[in-house]
């Protein structure tokens, strides 16, 4: 502390000894104000960089779910068609045992008419 003397002598005393706090309070608030920007600089890059994530992870789950669709849509096609596929055959199978069916019948028919001939 300065001298009670030097103050009443030397305006300049006094008026250092009430700026001194009041410079080292104005530093300590601009070094506050500049790590707080830079803070908030990081916090506002983090977030871009959380959005851009969440962007990827959209358009890969959108990627994975039109594919799981194709692949899906690509197997009920080919189930479709191969169920089209087995009835044709079925159908054709079927129409050879009627064909075999009413030979069959055909020759029973005319067995019974060489044993019983009518008049």
């Amino acid at each position: 502390m300065a001298d009670p003397i030097d103050l009443m002598t030397n305006p300049f005393t006094a008026l250092g000894a009430v700026a001194g706090p009041a410079v080292l309070t104005n530093a300590c608030s601009v070094l506050a104000l500049g790590t707080s920007n830079r803070l908030g600089r990081v916090v506002d890059r983090t977030r871009i960089i959380v959005r851009e994530l969440r962007a990827l992870q959209l358009y890969t789950q959108s990627v994975v779910f039109i594919t799981t669709a194709a692949l899906a849509l690509g197997a009920g096609v080919a189930a479709v068609v191969s169920l089209v596929r087995g009835c044709v055959v079925m159908i054709g199978e079927t129409r050879i045992a009627v064909r075999g069916l009413q030979e069959e019948a055909k020759g029973r028919s005319d067995l019974r008419r060489i044993e019983h001939p009518s008049t």
